[in-house]
């Protein structure tokens, strides 16, 4: 079972229970599978392909949340470029999972040589009026995202994450 499998038989199965809970809003699974399915083809229309992996600089977690399950839903993977980490590490991390586009909130985290996709919190709302049909499924053994250890000992580590492996 993949992420964007588990999703789906949420919003089947319990559509209206809460699938995040945040200090100003909560979220259904009908809700979060709405969001998920209009983020994948904005997504699409921004020409972002399958297997590739994308950078995603987005300090609204629910926006980043959305959007990496958009992604999840088109088999491309993603790697979080921290908002708060300098240009040059966030490029350094975007060369090494081979990322060719970031997804950010503000033009300020565009990164040199990468193409930029604009990607705001008024979004959500847009994607969430899409209907509830099927989702695009990866494989489990795609990749999901990369994990990056903190780098104190040197260069940092990048484990990917499959996506049998987040939701088993």
């Amino acid at each position: 079972e993949t992420v964007v499998d588990r999703l789906e038989r949420h919003a089947r199965e319990r559509p209206d229970a809460p699938a995040i809970v945040g200090a100003d809003r909560t979220v259904s699974y009908r809700e979060l599978h709405a969001m998920a399915g209009g983020c994948a083809d904005w997504l699409l229309t921004q020409g972002i392909e399958g297997g590739e992996c994308v950078g995603v600089t987005i300090a609204d977690d629910l926006l980043h949340f959305v959007v990496a399950l958009g992604l999840a839903t088109l088999g491309s993977a993603h790697a979080t470029l921290a908002s708060h980490d300098a240009e040059p590490a966030r490029s350094r991390l975007a060369t090494r999972v081979r990322a060719r586009r970031v997804i950010a909130a503000f033009a300020a985290h565009r990164l040199p040589g990468l193409a930029f996709v604009p990607a705001d919190p008024g979004l959500i709302a847009t994607w969430a009026k899409r209907g509830t049909g099927v989702l695009h499924r990866p494989e489990a053994s795609a990749t999901f995202s990369y994990f990056s250890t903190s780098g104190t000992t040197g260069e940092a580590k990048l484990i990917p994450v499959l996506h049998g492996q987040v939701a088993p």
